[in-house]
């Protein structure tokens, strides 16, 4: 059919890595072998190799080779990227990182707020002040009575996912917002996060990799880390830190 070309490399390396077997597929596009979505008219959920040609199969069609659908969440098997059958996206199940499509993912809120802030800051446009301000006031309706950030704003109330690196970089965002705007309610809720974290997720002992406890990658993929460290919410968690006490360095100016 000249459709697929199979490649398979060997690798070694100096390193504790050694050897490293690197296998793929070269399509050329043509009517006779055709691409398929395994999962026909759905993406969500995982085959593994043999309930993928048993599929096939049961429908008239013989495969001929198999990829993953770009990286995927190990929980639902939905791509993290764009999904393409029969010539049309087909759009993702849920909403990013998030809980569902149209939901309230908690991070993205925090990197709109503090973003908006940062881009007023840089070049003085009054629309951006606005999103922010518009953002903010959103995000603080959110924040938990212990001071704490769920990781979707919409996520069930009986479902504990928090996220915070959210708290942190809104944090950030809301001290940012409260020198260019004079408002005192940004500040207080600035230093009810921080206290927030503080208080009750923060790792003093050396048995974490970090100091910031209970951070969420994604609200469906476990995988990528629930409820643990993630390096960079140790950095906004110590701006924030610097920027309540003075001694913040601007690196985004």
């Amino acid at each position: 059919m000249g459709a697929f070309t199979y490649f398979h490399n060997v690798q070694f390396n100096s390193d504790s890595v050694g050897k490293q077997n690197e296998y793929y597929v070269e399509y050329t596009p043509n009517e006779d072998a055709v691409p398929i979505v395994v999962n026909g008219a759905s993406i969500w959920g995982t085959r593994n190799i043999k309930q993928a040609e048993q599929y096939m199969q049961e429908n008239g069609l013989r495969p001929l080779a198999g990829i993953n659908a770009d990286y995927f969440s190990f929980k639902t098997g939905i791509p993290m990227g764009y999904t393409i059958a029969d010539g049309e996206i087909i759009s993702k199940e849920y909403g990013g990182q998030g809980y569902c499509l149209g939901s309230q993912w908690s991070r993205g809120q925090a990197w709109g707020l503090y973003g908006f802030t940062l881009a007023h800051l840089n070049d003085g446009n009054a629309e951006y002040l606005d999103a922010a301000e518009k953002i903010a006031a959103n995000f603080i309706r959110h924040i938990r009575p212990d001071g704490l950030t769920d990781c979707d704003f919409c996520q069930p109330k009986d479902e504990e996912r928090i996220d915070n690196i959210a708290g942190a970089v809104a944090a950030c965002g809301l001290l940012e917002l409260a020198k260019i705007t004079g408002k005192a309610e940004y500040r207080a809720a600035a230093v009810r996060l921080v206290d927030g974290l503080l208080e009750h997720c923060i790792d003093w002992t050396q048995n974490s990799c970090g100091l910031l406890t209970k951070c969420t990658a994604s609200y469906h993929d476990d995988g990528a880390g629930r409820h643990t460290n993630i390096t960079y919410g140790d950095y906004f968690l110590v701006e924030a830190l610097a920027k309540l006490t003075g001694s913040d360095p601007m690196l985004w100016r």
